[in-house]
């Protein structure tokens, strides 16, 4: 990566410093001249440098546009480039356009010290405009005069791209000017807003058509989309107009692009990898480290490595993509094809965007246009292999309907559709189904963990200090029915346990604690208290909750 990036900064042209310039000739009041090349430029900002009459003998000089220009000769802050050009009379007296392409966020264009054109607002904190608009000025006809005439811009960049970043760059008749300029620029910010709207309807789909079971895998999604939708608003002016801080503004597409290359790696690797779901301290810390170099390194820093970072993020995520991606085709999962050809696509434009490694052309990059295509494509397929796993879903939860019904008539799982494969998800939605059935205020699932210890799983009616630390062993009751694997109630206690703690203060005296158990193996304890009309529970409610306890046994046999 930095070896491609070497071989393109030394494969542009760089700027002649010391050369005099020849400056332009205007003499046909109906042509277009283009007037790229080498300019006048001085750093820092001074407002005598807008009028006509200052020596620039001395100043540097600067090639514009300046996409694809070397390091050594990129620049940050305030700058001030000037053009000499050379009017006709027959030319003077007529309106003339000047077009910067799309110039940096914050641009004043001056002709003989007038002031003809802005974009953004300068001052103690510059704000900036919509860049992706082309910069077009009006040269009032009276402005203009036989001979020498000096063009003037003023520009605040913080992005090392040196103000005018591209082309084209055109003095001449208004109507000439606009045939070769606006057409383009529209394209480039509806493709740009367009890109946008896409990657953001995508996210709002995803969201709000995501079930408990895909909440983990379709929440990076979510924030993939919308951090694509973020990248891709870059040079629309949204980010500039909105925020106080232009610097802050200008890195916060770089930033969404790395973040959404983190948020795709990581929705992939919960989705296809099964060598196990990507933990969530990795991630997190790489979103970490992405808002730390956006918000605090040196801006000569960020915008030399932010390109080579995006670019190689982007790739060694896309290779990930399709590495797991491939192996799923082995595991003929279902979709798995089109997501990997579509990756190998991507990954083909991410390289093409890397060897261009220019912003000429105002249209969005390949890669970009890509990754929002590839986002559909992945999200088209989760669709589709959500619906077969919701039908699998609702056939595993019929069966296991009949399995349950063919013991007891208590519905319990009448809620638990959609969260089946979720263990977590039906224990609780079990535990509030069997307190409303039970007519309890307390009711709490506790299972054994592989170390031999006893934690409250699911509950209703505890406290909350009660479900944040392990079961105590010593005189407890759920201990001592897990262990025994035999029922207890407030009647048939036995004499050690009298004295046992209990999970807050009951209100009543009445409870059940019933063994849950899997295949004759003991799993866990059912607890239940304090009926809503504070009667004892009689040999009926007590057989209901053994009912209860067997139905949860038989799900959690076969929920993973």
């Amino acid at each position: 990566m930095i070896a491609l990036c070497a071989i393109l900064a030394l494969s542009v042209p760089s700027d002649a410093k010391g050369m005099k310039t020849t400056g332009f000739a205007v003499s046909d009041p109906g042509g277009l001249l283009d007037i790229s090349g080498l300019w006048l430029f001085h750093a820092g900002d001074n407002p005598a440098f807008a009028r006509a009459s200052i020596d620039d003998t001395r100043w540097d000089q600067k090639r514009v546009p300046t996409a694809g220009a070397a390091w050594p000769f990129r620049w940050a802050g305030y700058g001030w480039y000037r053009l000499h050009i050379n009017v006709d009379t027959e030319v003077v007296g007529t309106d003339q356009m000047l077009s910067l392409g799309p110039a940096r966020e914050t641009v004043e264009i001056y002709v003989n010290g007038s002031l003809v054109a802005e974009r953004g607002r300068f001052g103690s904190r510059p704000r900036g405009g919509a860049r992706l608009l082309p910069l077009e000025a009006i040269v009032p006809g009276r402005l203009l005069q036989p001979g020498n005439n000096v063009i003037a811009v003023r520009v605040y960049d913080p992005t090392f791209e040196g103000g005018l970043t591209s082309g084209p760059i055109l003095f001449g008749a208004p109507a000439q000017v606009r045939a070769r300029v606006e057409a383009r620029a529209t394209t480039a910010i509806v493709f740009s807003i367009g890109l946008a709207l896409i990657s953001l309807c995508l996210g709002l789909g995803v969201l709000l058509a995501r079930t408990r079971a895909q909440a983990q895998e379709s929440g990076w999604l979510v924030a993939a989309a919308f951090a694509m939708a973020a990248h891709h608003l870059e040079g629309t002016g949204l980010f500039e107009a909105s925020l106080p801080n232009l610097e802050l503004a200008s890195r916060l597409p770089t930033f969404a692009a790395l973040v959404a290359a983190v948020c795709f790696g990581t929705y992939f690797s919960i989705r296809y990898d099964v060598r196990g779901p990507a933990r969530l301290p990795i991630p997190w810390l790489l979103l970490a480290a992405a808002v730390i170099v956006a918000l605090f390194v040196p801006a000569a820093w960020f915008y030399f490595a932010a390109r080579p970072i995006v670019l190689g993020a982007a790739l060694a995520t896309t290779f990930y993509a399709a590495e797991v991606c491939g192996r799923s085709i082995r595991r003929k999962e279902p979709g798995s094809f089109v997501v990997f050809a579509s990756l190998v696509v991507l990954i083909a434009l991410v390289v093409a965007d890397g060897l261009a490694a220019s912003k000429e052309d105002l249209l969005p990059s390949l890669s970009s246009i890509g990754a929002v295509g590839v986002a559909l494509i992945v999200t088209f397929v989760s669709v589709r292999q959500s619906s077969r796993d919701y039908t699998t879903v609702v056939q595993k939860m019929q069966a296991l309907e009949k399995v349950l019904d063919e013991r007891t008539g208590f519905g319990i799982l009448d809620a638990t559709v959609l969260s089946i494969n979720s263990r977590r998800a039906f224990m609780n939605v079990a535990i509030h189904e069997a307190a409303r059935e039970l007519e309890v205020r307390r009711c709490s699932l506790v299972l054994a963990h592989d170390d031999g210890t006893l934690h409250i799983e699911a509950s209703v009616g505890l406290p909350k200090h009660a479900t944040t630390a392990p079961v105590q062993k010593e005189s407890s009751i759920a201990h001592w029915v897990y262990e025994q694997g035999q029922r207890i109630t407030n009647k048939t206690l036995p004499a050690e346990l009298a004295s046992g703690k209990r999970a807050g203060s009951y209100m009543t005296n009445a409870f059940v604690c019933q063994p849950i158990a899997v295949n004759g193996k003991t799993i866990g304890v059912l607890n239940v208290s304090d009926r809503h009309d504070g009667r004892p529970f009689g040999p009926h409610e007590e057989n209901v909750v053994a009912q209860v306890g067997m139905k949860i046994a038989i799900v959690l046999a076969r929920v993973q």
